[in-house]
């Protein structure tokens, strides 16, 4: 069992596999624990995602897609993304939280959003972009960033000398 308290996702180069994935819950609370999850922070993370649709299920960032509302209510707050560059050539991001079940009755807070969107509802990625970042030759597995990145401050090779 892993408690969700203090958990910091940072300086992280997700390319290519399905974006960013989290499924919070209350179900390992205890007396330790009694308000787990907490401050789960996502900062300064590249994320390339080349899917060319998503769903509610699938978005550059998921979070707890089939969450009930009392969940929702317990993450949400709990959650801070900020300074990420997240891309997609062929088309927007998408973020999801909560999404999977919003049909179903005690599941219907959450949606998928945009970038903006997810911004103005949550507060989230204020200092975020959407952009290429320009790996130095991400098909050959290199993901250092050109000097030219407009995300040099973010993912595994923030501040390392550029290509």
């Amino acid at each position: 069992m892993t408690h969700q308290v203090n958990q910091v996702f940072e300086y992280n180069t997700i390319y290519n596999s399905s974006g960013f994935q989290m499924n919070p819950t209350i179900g390992w609370r205890n007396e330790k624990f009694p308000d787990d999850p907490r401050n789960i922070i996502f900062r300064k993370n590249i994320v390339v995602d080349a899917a060319e649709s998503y769903s509610a299920e699938r978005g550059i960032v998921t979070i707890g897609t089939y969450m009930s509302d009392e969940v929702y209510r317990a993450v949400v707050s709990e959650l801070k993304f900020e300074d990420n560059c997240y891309y997609n050539p062929h088309r927007a991001a998408q973020f999801n939280i909560a999404a999977g079940f919003n049909y179903k009755e005690g599941f219907r807070e959450g949606d998928t959003y945009s970038l903006q969107e997810w911004r103005d509802k949550y507060g989230h990625d204020s200092g975020s972009l959407e952009a290429d970042p320009l790996c130095a030759d991400a098909q050959n597995g290199d993901f250092r960033l050109r000097a030219s990145s407009p995300c040099a401050e973010m993912g595994k090779y923030a501040g390392d000398g550029k290509p």
